[in-house]
Parts: C-alpha cells; sequence; structure tokens
C-alpha cells in the first residue's frame, strides 16, 4: 500500500493478479506463478496471501501499523472462518495490466458491523514482537521497517484462533 506499491506497479514487467480489492504486482521468477489464482474471494485458500505462504514468503511493512497495512491477518481469519466477520459481496472495476477495464464481483470476508466489531491488530503484533517473530524495527522507531514469515504469522495467528483468543488482539466490540 501507499507510494512504495505505486512505484512498483509503474515499473512495469508485472503479473497483476485479477482482484480489483487486493490487487498485486508480482515481479520475479515466480510471478507467473501468481496468474493463476481464482477470482472467488480477495482473502481465501486461492489467493496471493496462500500463495505467499506456499512459496515461503516474507511480508515486510514500512512506516505503518499492524492495524494500517497487515492485510494477511484478515486472510487466516477467512481460512479459519472467524465468527466475528462475515463473507460479502463486492462489485468494482478491474483494470489488468493493458489497462482495460471490466466489472468483477468478488467476495471479502469483512468485520461484523451489525455486532459492532472493529479491528484492533497492533496488540497482537506487540505479542509477535515478544515471540521474537517480527525482525526490523517497530512502528514509529528508526526506520520503521519490519519482516515476519508468512508462515511464522499464519500459525501464531490460528493457534490464537484455535485458543479462542483473538478478542482484546484481533478485534473488540464497540
Amino acid at each position: 500500500m501507499g507510494a512504495l506499491t505505486e512505484a512498483a506497479r509503474k515499473r512495469g514487467n508485472y503479473i497483476r493478479t485479477l482482484n480489483p480489492i487486493y490487487s498485486f504486482a508480482i515481479f520475479g521468477k515466480n510471478k507467473q506463478y501468481f496468474q493463476s489464482i481464482k477470482l472467488e474471494t480477495a482473502l481465501g485458500v486461492d489467493s496471493v496471501f496462500s500463495r505467499l505462504m506456499e512459496l515461503d514468503g516474507k511480508i515486510a511493512a514500512l512506516g505503518l501499523s499492524d492495524k494500517n497495512c497487515m492485510t494477511f491477518y484478515h486472510h487466516i481469519e477467512e481460512i479459519h472462518q472467524v465468527n466475528y466477520r462475515i463473507p460479502k459481496q463486492f462489485t468494482a472495476p478491474y483494470f489488468d495490466s493493458q489497462n482495460r477495464m471490466s466489472k468483477i464481483t468478488i467476495s471479502l470476508y469483512v468485520r461484523d458491523l451489525d455486532n459492532g466489531i472493529s479491528t484492533l491488530l497492533d496488540p497482537v503484533a506487540d505479542l509477535m514482537w515478544k515471540k521474537n517473530l517480527y525482525s526490523g524495527d517497530k512502528f514509529n522507531e528508526d526506520m520503521g521497517l519490519r519482516v515476519i514469515s508468512a508462515n511464522k504469522m499464519y500459525s501464531f495467528i490460528s493457534h490464537l484462533i484455535k485458543q479462542n483468543k483473538t478478542k482484546g488482539f484481533l478485534y473488540e466490540i464497540k
């Protein structure tokens, strides 16, 4: 998200994922692997997030809190079908890498606003720092660039979900 990703998008020579909500510009030797993702859900089993785990990828964040940049949490929540989020259909314009527009409908696992669900995330980020899952700098410290293994993050958050310990860490009820 932000200026860094926009600069990457303008670079060219990338594969753009077919997703109007969470679109990615993929570079490098594995870019073709991301082109075959089905367009059914923004965060589910067949998504960039699952492929990132299959490749044992890393997630980097620069200058933003987890609440403002770590969509990967929501992938994990959808995989586990947490009860504080619900599926919702969205239709949006999609521009492919040749700038051709089409309308696409996709499912997104969203906060259950009718039940007052609000996203937190920063408290669980503090837990991951304590467990040495993150490396680099915390948000608002030095450069604020931090990195985490997608697989280690998935495992840690999945454990919290299975133990029913997500309230106060991933979400709150207002």
